[in-house]
């Protein structure tokens, strides 16, 4: 499988998608990730609080970052959220990404989003498949 891959473009890390979150992850060697952001009113479900949608994406990208910091490209095949906690709009919230087990072509992950005290309002495993190396 082969398919282009732009950073700039991303809805949830692109620098120049202007729609976008624009957010910023840090690749800690040995598969980890990590990212803070506040989000605004415009990315709420209900009053308020985050919409899930939008965390998914979040961490599905923290996920991936975590992949990334191993030099390899990653493609998400599958992916489990929990939502322990509302995330609410206007509190800084931490994202932190690892990698979990490297087999031959699947990579296993994991990945929180915690609040302003550090307590745990989402978790999420995936699973990729290894698409390329990465520059």
């Amino acid at each position: 499988m082969s398919f282009l891959y732009e950073e700039e473009g991303c809805f949830v890390c692109g620098g120049k998608n202007i729609e976008g979150l624009q957010i910023k992850f840090e690749r800690i060697p040995g598969g980890r990730s990590f990212a803070k952001h506040i989000f605004e009113a415009r990315h709420q479900g209900y009053d308020g609080v985050v919409h899930g949608g939008i965390l998914g994406a979040v961490l599905d990208d923290s996920m991936a970052y975590a992949i990334m910091a191993l030099g390899l490209m990653p493609i998400t095949t599958e992916m489990k959220i929990r939502f322990k906690k509302p995330v609410v709009v206007g509190e800084e919230i931490v994202f932190e990404g690892q990698v979990v087990k490297v087999g031959r072509r699947i990579i296993e992950t994991a990945a929180v989003a915690k609040g302003p005290e550090g307590d745990v309002r989402v978790e999420a495993e995936g699973k990729f498949f290894i698409g390329g190396m990465r520059d």
